[in-house]
């Protein structure tokens, strides 16, 4: 194992252009070429992990500012109630024979049926 390690390390330590002092010509990417790795993954993250929470996020905001009377929901702690009145952040909720009030951003889901 330490052999390869050092085989790798003695790779990166040679000069590239072979001893002759001159340097090897950029490429077509220029200087660009060492962050071309790193832009690429910053890309798939943003494609695969960012852009799809972020427009999850925005539907359950625009759920959540759609609500109206009578709509049946479930908070985020599990409790399934409908809705009897709205004020600006706060939901006023009956769940048999209890009424609860909730903060708008603790509803996770509105029921349908």
């Amino acid at each position: 194992m330490f052999y390869y390690l050092m085989l790798v390390i003695q790779l990166f330590a040679q000069d590239p252009s072979g001893g002759t002092g001159q340097s090897q010509p950029s490429g077509m990417f220029g200087g660009l070429g060492g962050f071309l790795p790193i832009i690429i993954m910053f890309l798939i993250l943003y494609l695969l992990l960012i852009r799809p929470q972020a427009k999850q996020r925005k539907q359950i905001e625009e759920m959540r500012q759609a609500l109206k009377k009578n709509d049946k929901i479930i908070t985020a702690g599990g409790i399934i109630g409908t809705i009897i009145s709205i004020n600006n952040d706060t939901i006023t909720i009956r769940t048999h024979d209890v009424k609860l009030d909730v903060q708008r951003t603790a509803i996770s889901a509105k029921l349908e049926g």
